[in-house]
């Protein structure tokens, strides 16, 4: 279920949902550092690191990155299904009142998430030594800090209510910080997966968690419960999931020995400072929008905000929850990890740069068609959104990079900037309503964060647009196609046929005309991922398929 607890808090934290670099002192005898002069050094992937790690070889990354992004997307979009069919349900059910008011508690709840996680999951994965009654700590010390969440949740719902003259919302607070104690406790099982490349096993865990809200939310919903269904829906879907972790990985507890994970915890402090200030720029939309123009106006953006997302989310992440350990495994080999970057930034505009344009294209029959004309003034946000975020998806992977070679410093320093800028240019565009909100996206977003990330990978990895050209090429070039198409073959459509009859038109214009231009102008591209999906399935390893240009099996090394 695609409610405002989850999409707006779902979406790619360019801090937090990847691995930090080791460049922190160590946390114990066995911890694992990376020094300066080891970041970026020419050496083959099969060569030991300082410490007499062997690493995987480049065969068996491309098929663990494959086959995890095998594993990962096929459940997502089986699970994203149902979520799109829960939403539009409860949408029908529920007004923009209700959203407004969990969209309130989202605000702070999402943040209270993002700290009591407090760079954990990151920290478990990038320590790859941090094993037995050292993890058993640092498990109990995310639980504990969930449990302060918690506390700390019940102490100020009644402020944060006052705050913005909704009482209802103290309790819907209260009970949707119990997930708190939840994400919690799967945090270090979860990281556990993620570092031994255990990816089916994630890609369930994220499965079920929708699955079971999704359908938890209709029940409610149905049954009458208003915005509770969105809040129990939450609760309901984290205990299955942590219940479900703790089984596959069952770490058990041991009281932290706070001297000894010092180091440990000194780790995770850039990230947890870029991702809190991260978060505040992230959300700071539905805080204007709730504040100045109401829950009404916040119910119809956080509406339109989680369309358009929607998939933006579910892609990303899952492109992520993968290849923050592939990444972390290469980051000893400049010429491979650029070659990660670039070609999977160039796998994610394939599918995001077409699915987003093509969202805005039938966004006002979409909207219609599937929830009413009630939710009619999230149509513009919508296609503002929505536009943006298949090229802000982009910007996630930027971030992962200069995180895991070091530079975690920029990174919390462009979301500070970020934290900012935005809300200002939030503020300001209230004034006209929240379609000014959903512009200053697209006008704020790009100088402060997306362009000096860009300029910063370029110094810091030498990876310029001469390389990002040829990875995102066939997707722009094919977009722009589908675009032009699909808008001539709107002013032709007769005004009066039906609305989902001029959906199921346009949808089907837009997917033929990209398919033609991919098979036309790229077929190298997805014959070349073909083989790829082949020789991972049968155990060999063909190399990445360069997205700019067929397959290079015999690529070499640098």
């Amino acid at each position: 279920m695609m409610s405002p607890t989850h999409s707006k808090n779902h979406v790619t934290d360019p801090s937090l949902s990847q691995p930090i670099p080791d460049q922190s002192p160590p946390a114990g005898p066995q911890a694992e550092s990376l020094n300066g002069d080891q970041i970026g050094r020419p050496r083959l992937v099969g060569d030991s690191d300082t410490r007499g790690h062997r690493p995987l070889d480049r065969a068996s990354l491309d098929r663990s990155l494959v086959r995890g992004v095998a594993w990962t997307g096929s459940v997502k979009w089986i699970t994203q299904l149902g979520a799109w069919a829960a939403t539009l349900v409860v949408a029908r059910i529920l007004s923009p009142d209700d959203y407004g008011l969990v969209g309130m508690a989202a605000v702070y709840y999402g943040f209270l998430i993002l700290v009591s996680e407090a760079g954990m999951g990151t920290t478990v994965i990038a320590l790859r030594d941090l094993r037995g009654a050292k993890l058993a700590e640092v498990h109990t010390f995310s639980a504990l800090v969930g449990v302060c969440g918690f506390v700390l949740s019940c102490l100020v719902s009644g402020l944060i209510a006052r705050f913005f003259g909704a009482p209802a919302l103290k309790w819907v607070i209260v009970v949707m910080s119990v997930n708190v104690i939840l994400v919690s406790l799967r945090t270090v099982p979860q990281a556990v997966m993620q570092r031994e490349l255990q990816f089916h096993r994630y890609a369930l865990l994220d499965g079920v968690n929708a699955l079971v809200t999704a359908a938890a939310s209709v029940a409610l919903a149905v049954a009458g419960a208003r915005y509770w269904s969105l809040v129990f829906s939450t609760v309901a879907g984290g205990l299955v999931a942590t219940t479900l972790a703790s089984f596959w990985k069952p770490l058990g507890f041991r009281w932290p020995q706070f001297h000894e994970l010092r180091g440990t915890l000194k780790t995770s402090r850039e990230i947890l400072i870029g991702s809190a200030a991260w978060y505040i720029s992230q959300s700071a939309d539905f805080f204007v929008a709730g504040k100045v123009l109401g829950k009404a106006a916040l119910g119809n953006y956080t509406f339109a905000w989680s369309l358009a997302y929607s998939i933006v989310d579910k892609v990303t992440s899952l492109v992520n929850g993968v290849t923050s350990s592939i990444f972390s495994a290469s980051k000893h080999d400049r010429a491979l990890l650029t070659r990660y970057i670039t070609r999977i930034m160039g796998a994610l505009a394939l599918i995001l740069l077409p699915a987003t344009t093509g969202v805005a294209l039938v966004s006002r029959e979409l909207v219609l068609a599937a929830v009413g004309e009630k939710w009619q003034a999230a149509i513009v946000p919508l296609r503002l959104l929505v536009l943006y975020a298949g090229i802000r998806s982009l910007a996630p992977i930027l971030a992962q990079a200069l995180t895991i070679t070091g530079d975690t410093r920029y990174t919390m320093r462009r979301n500070i900037s970020a934290a900012i800028c935005l809300p200002i240019g939030f503020f300001i565009g209230a004034r006209w309503g929240i379609v000014g909100i959903a512009t200053a996206w697209m006008i704020v977003h790009a100088p402060v964060v997306l362009i000096p990330m860009l300029r910063r990978v370029s110094q810091h990895l030498g990876i310029g647009i001469r390389d990002y050209v040829p990875a995102v090429a066939p997707a722009l070039v094919s977009t722009a196609i589908m675009a032009v198409t699909v808008l001539a073959v709107s002013s032709a459509i007769p005004r009066d046929l039906p609305l989902l009859v001029v959906l199921a038109l346009k949808v089907a214009v837009g997917a033929l005309a990209y398919g033609a231009a991919i098979w036309l102008f790229f077929r190298e591209n997805v014959m070349g991922l073909v083989r790829v999906l082949k020789q991972a399935r049968s155990g060999g390893s063909a190399g990445l398929a360069p997205v700019g240009g067929g397959l290079a099996p015999n690529e070499p090394q640098g």
